[in-house]
């Protein structure tokens, strides 16, 4: 059985349960969005809703055939903790923009990573665009909650068109604090560090967050793993790691005697740790 392990000398561990080890279904939604991207390894779909709230929604039998850029309706059996599963995907038309909200994860060249719905997106910023960040205050940086209208191209990749800044970090957080935050899932990427951990997600982005000191996080290269990440200090920061069961979305962490659960990391100073943090939930 692979294991995801934090173990801490100066920082505060907790076991949190995982209501969606034991929880049954919520029921059945319907969503209805356009396909931005296609995360393969979890055979999901990224779907953009109106508005532009992203939701990642398992659909292993209509994965295939449903292509990015097409409007959908799916009908949907959400747990908390775990990715939605569709009951089922009605197609409808071919369209060539949408609306993102999410989070920027990086900026560099011409190219925003953007965290939207538990998946990273790559969006391609046109010179004239990534001119015109600058003319934002504040200009749009990692951390910032932003809305994006992007355009979807033949190759299935994004090129944004507007963009607009929602909410961007304090100009001076409290020390410790979180500028920013993500969640992610995917593998982990070697080569393996002692002082930063690389997962590859199913949309084939990469995203690096650093292991807080006096932390050890012991994880094989292709382990299917769920982050989530501060901003601090410039640097995505490892908060939460968890183990995902299987490819459906679903996560369990084992940690000291095998408990079931979540391992919640508090970093900081050697005296007063708080653990926390509220995981990601699904509507």
């Amino acid at each position: 059985m692979k294991r995801v392990l934090l173990l801490a000398a100066f920082a505060l561990v907790a076991l949190v349960p995982i209501g969606a080890a034991t929880a049954a279904p919520k029921g059945t939604h319907t969503m209805r969005g356009t396909i931005v991207a296609k995360d393969t390894s979890h055979r999901a779909l990224v779907v953009a809703l109106a508005g532009g709230k992203v939701q990642t929604v398992v659909a292993r039998a209509a994965f295939r055939r449903s292509a990015v850029g097409r409007k959908v309706a799916i009908r949907y059996t959400a747990v908390p903790g775990k990715f939605p599963v569709a009951r089922s995907v009605a197609l409808r038309s071919l369209v060539h923009r949408a609306l993102v909200k999410g989070t920027i994860v990086r900026l560099r060249n011409h190219l925003a990573i953007i965290n939207a719905g538990g998946s990273l997106l790559a969006v391609n910023l046109h010179a004239r665009k990534q001119r015109a960040l600058s003319a934002f205050t504040p200009v749009p940086q990692a951390g910032d909650t932003v809305t994006v209208e992007v355009e979807i191209a033949d190759d299935d990749s994004l090129e944004a068109t507007e963009v607009e800044v929602e909410d961007a970090p304090a100009a001076q957080p409290v020390a410790g604090g979180s500028e920013g935050e993500m969640s992610v899932r995917g593998k982990v990427k070697g080569p393996l560090s002692l002082t930063q951990i690389t997962v590859t997600t199913g949309t084939g982005v990469d995203t690096t967050c650093v292991i807080p000191d006096g932390v050890t996080l012991t994880a094989a290269v292709g382990d299917s793993i769920e982050l989530e990440c501060d901003l601090v200090g410039g640097k995505w920061t490892v908060r939460v790691a968890g183990q995902e069961d299987s490819g459906d979305g679903s996560d369990h962490v084992t940690g000291q005697g095998d408990h079931g659960g979540r391992v919640e990391v508090s970093s900081g100073d050697k005296s007063d740790d708080n653990g926390g943090g509220d995981g990601p939930s699904d509507d």
